[in-house]
């Protein structure tokens, strides 16, 4: 695993989470790392610096039969100074990585992944995607008596309104441009 640099048409899934941790405690492009980061198997050799929520992505990404996978914290260069003094230095007006670049394009970014791995209940990068990793899904009980009926519809409904990924602007972005969602 290491970071490409992809065409439009490549099939891909994006990852809408909530970071909620010290940037500096996980993995991310900056660009100290990047040109490292592009080399085959790179990725897999820092796993334990990845953030469980993008390492179960990553797994349900190979479950669903793609080969690329968006995440913010590594397709997006975090280090925004030392990219426009790079960008000087090689005489570009900018970037490809710079965040400026990458936040312009959000839109075609989600829009155009295949689908969006969703963790909708998870309060940091650190928790995972829940029922990726066995006995990581909380159960969730509803109590009902016999003459009582719930819809599940409204039900998931209720869960998604009352999710913490429903908090934040960026996430809520994110799911009104995707076209499929899957919700973790």
């Amino acid at each position: 695993m290491c970071l490409v640099e992809s065409d439009t048409r490549a099939h891909y899934a994006a990852l809408s989470y909530r970071w909620n941790v010290d940037p500096e405690s996980i993995l991310r492009t900056v660009e100290k790392n990047l040109i490292r980061l592009l080399y085959p198997g790179e990725l897999g050799r820092r796993m334990e610096q990845i953030p469980q929520t993008v390492q179960d992505a990553i797994e349900v990404t190979r479950k669903l039969g793609l080969t690329y996978l968006w995440v913010d914290a590594l397709c997006i260069l975090q280090d925004e100074g030392e990219v426009k003094q790079f960008s000087f230095e090689h005489g570009l007006s900018h970037h490809p990585y710079s965040k400026r670049i990458q936040i312009q394009a959000m839109g075609e970014i989600y829009s155009q992944a295949d689908v969006t791995l969703v963790a909708r209940d998870g309060e940091s990068a650190r928790s995972g995607l829940p029922g990726v990793r066995p006995w990581t899904r909380p159960l969730r009980c509803v109590q009902l008596d016999v003459d009582t009926a719930i819809s599940a519809e409204l039900f998931e409904s209720k869960i998604h309104r009352q999710s913490s990924w429903r908090s934040r602007g960026w996430t809520y972005q994110e799911g009104a441009l995707s076209k499929r969602l899957i919700y973790f």
